[in-house]
């Protein structure tokens, strides 16, 4: 694929930080619209939750809006339990792909798919410290994760996800 990358950043009202990539000269069905990365602190589904608006804020704003194509997303912080079933996290479209932090509270990493795209080799990785999801999305040539690490993990805590990812990377380009 030839064309220049221009990514932009921008950051709505909600404090949400939007990455788009626009790239010139490439086939329609080639151009990838945008990425979205987002620190979520939260997605807690339950009535009783204080961030159970982010997920409908997120299908309607970001993920169905502005017109432009989102393959995936890529969130760090879900704070998502084992308990929590994807139906309870459902994006119209979208399927999650997740890493819940099981021992300690928040943390958790997770993809939201858009269901036109086909995924392979799906890991995730949680040492109760940091927690990371990757998968292979083979039409786009893509290998896309989603990590988090917490802000006072120690460089031993963290070794050991860039190992994991490390030998993902080495898998999947020798498949």
């Amino acid at each position: 694929m030839a064309g220049c990358v221009h990514p932009s950043t921008t950051t709505d009202g909600q404090g949400l930080e939007h990455v788009s990539v626009h790239e010139s000269n490439a086939n329609a069905e080639d151009e990838l619209s945008s990425i979205c990365l987002l620190n979520a602190q939260g997605l807690s589904p339950h009535a009783s939750g204080t961030s159970k608006w982010k997920l409908p804020y997120i299908a309607d704003n970001i993920l169905h809006g502005k017109g432009l194509f989102k393959p995936f997303m890529a969130i760090s912080e879900s704070w998502l339990k084992s308990h929590t079933t994807d139906a309870q996290i459902r994006v119209a479209n979208y399927t999650p792909i997740r890493a819940d932090r099981a021992k300690r509270r928040g943390g958790g990493a997770m993809l939201l798919v858009h269901n036109s795209l086909v995924v392979s080799n799906v890991q995730s990785f949680d040492n109760t410290v940091c927690e990371a999801v990757v998968c292979v999305i083979p039409s786009m040539s893509a290998v896309v994760a989603s990590i988090y690490r917490p802000p006072n993990s120690s460089s031993n805590e963290f070794i050991p996800l860039l190992d994991f990812l490390d030998s993902y990377l080495i898998e999947s380009v020798s498949v």
